[in-house]
């Protein structure tokens, strides 16, 4: 497809990095922005705190005690953490 720079107006191929008669870059260069580290690091916490609620339920039941509440509750909130923290990684990048 052709299509017309920008700055001198001549015709350009769509595919070209830049104009041929006066070499303006016709397609901008695309940065890949920096993942969100705090996105990640809320994610990981959320993993960490469904593996750590997992072994010790675990523990608990290999020592014939009934899992208490918080066999339920943290990897139920590690689980919370870790989807809000991929929803919102989504939600700000795309």
């Amino acid at each position: 497809m052709i299509i017309e720079c920008p700055e001198c107006s001549n015709k350009v191929s769509d595919r070209a990095e830049v104009c041929p008669s006066c070499g303006i870059r016709i397609h901008k260069v695309q940065t890949i922005e920096k993942t969100g580290k705090g996105w990640k690091l809320v994610q990981l916490m959320g993993g960490l705190i469904v593996v750590v609620g997992v072994v010790f339920g675990y523990w608990e039941w290999t020592e014939g005690v009934f899992p208490s509440e918080g066999f339920f509750i943290y990897p139920g909130i590690g689980v919370v953490i870790y989807l809000s923290s991929r929803i919102g990684y989504w939600w700000y990048h795309g």
